[in-house]
């Protein structure tokens, strides 16, 4: 895109806008953080970072927040799915109807194979808008490990379900910076990149990595989904959430996550980050 062109980051805070706000500051583009929480958003992203307020419940902050924006990246807020896909439809919408001119939007490699996903719904809201898009496609994120299912690995367990089966799990950050990346090159258009990391990993790989990187041992302890639906009900999710969730982890258990892809890599131009280097730098978590 042209070096003029001005930037929205919308999920700044989180761990994939992060990642995408140090791509951009460190690629020169000119870009604002749209937040809720200014004071927050100043201690996680630093005093260099132009913020913008955004309320995406309130039309008038929307139009405000978009104006004189030529690009979207937008991160979907954490919420319930339909909410989610709502939250982030007003987004786009607000972002059409100010004339930006492109949108970057991180959705889930489960849009590539189930067309009900909220990840493929979220898509067909942007394609509607009939404006050049790009879809991010990322597999299943490292940072689980450290949010959801922190007080599991914390016990020295990992109970959630997935088989034998492998995942090509990819570090949020990294997301966030080929989300940028592919915003600010030309030629990305119309795609829909799947993002996963180098190595497929199925959880006991996973647990015997957690194990040295905390230096207590962590198991994999799950012998069934109902294993899997125990876990995320003690971590807080909803009963839909817990549901979804364990549909997924079938497909795991099938192998539908394994695959490696090479985008990422080209994207970013260099390897993704492993799962034992994000294990190690944040092990204080466990």
């Amino acid at each position: 895109m042209p070096a003029s062109t001005r930037i929205l980051v919308v999920g700044a805070t989180g761990s994939v806008g992060r990642g995408a706000v140090a791509e951009l500051l460190a690629r020169g583009a000119r870009f604002a953080a749209a937040t809720r929480d200014p004071v927050r958003a100043r201690s996680l992203l630093g005093p260099g970072v132009e913020l913008v307020a955004l309320d995406p419940e309130d039309p008038q902050s929307l139009a405000a927040a978009c104006e004189g924006i030529d690009a979207l990246l937008l991160v979907p807020p954490e919420a319930a799915a339909g909410r989610k896909r709502s939250l982030a439809q007003r987004i786009a919408e607000a972002a059409a109807r100010a004339g930006v001119r492109r949108i970057a939007l991180v959705s889930g490699l489960s849009a590539m194979r189930d067309e009900q996903s909220i990840s493929r719904e979220m898509e067909r809201d942007v394609e509607a808008l009939a404006i050049a898009w790009t879809f991010l496609r990322p597999n299943f994120f490292m940072q689980n490990y450290h949010t959801v299912y922190r007080e599991s690995v914390r016990r020295g367990a990992i109970d959630l379900f997935t088989g034998a089966g492998r995942t090509s799990l990819v570090d949020a950050r990294d997301v966030g910076a080929a989300a940028a990346a592919a915003l600010l090159a030309p030629g990305h258009e119309g795609r829909a990149p799947q993002l996963t990391g180098g190595e497929a990993l199925d959880q006991a790989e996973i647990a015997a990595i957690l194990s040295r990187a905390t230096g207590r041992e962590v198991r994999y302890t799950a012998r069934s989904h109902d294993d899997t639906r125990a876990a995320l009900r003690a971590a807080g999710l909803s009963e839909a959430a817990v549901e979804a969730s364990v549909a997924r982890y079938r497909e795991v258990e099938a192998g539908g996550f394994a695959a490696i892809s090479p985008e990422l890599r080209e994207l970013l131009g260099r390897a993704p980050i492993s799962f034992a280097s994000y294990a190690r730098e944040h092990a204080h978590h466990w």
